[in-house]
C-alpha cells in the first residue's frame, strides 16, 4: 500500500467537508474540488489506520489465542 501525503490542510478539508455537506442539505452537484480534497484526505489516513488495526488484531489475537475469532462475542456481554 502506497504511502499518500496530505496536499490540503486541515481548515481547506473542514472547508470541503462543510461544502459537501451544504450540498448534500441542499441536493445540488457535488463539487469536484471539494471531493478531491476529502479523497486526498480519506487516502492519506488509510495506511495509518490499517497499520494500528493490524496491530491491534495481532495483539488481541495473542491476549487471547483460544478463540476463534478475535471479535467479541456480543451475546455474552448481554
Amino acid at each position: 500500500m502506497a504511502v499518500v501525503q496530505p496536499t490540503t490542510s486541515k481548515k481547506s478539508v473542514m472547508r470541503a467537508g462543510k461544502t459537501l455537506a451544504d450540498c448534500y442539505e441542499n441536493q445540488c452537484e457535488l463539487e469536484a474540488e471539494a471531493l478531491d480534497i476529502l479523497n486526498n484526505w480519506r487516502l492519506s489516513h488509510s495506511y495509518p489506520l490499517e497499520k494500528i488495526r493490524l496491530h491491534l488484531e495481532k495483539h488481541a489475537k495473542s491476549v487471547d489465542s483460544n478463540r476463534r475469532s478475535w471479535t467479541p462475542n456480543y451475546f455474552e456481554l448481554i
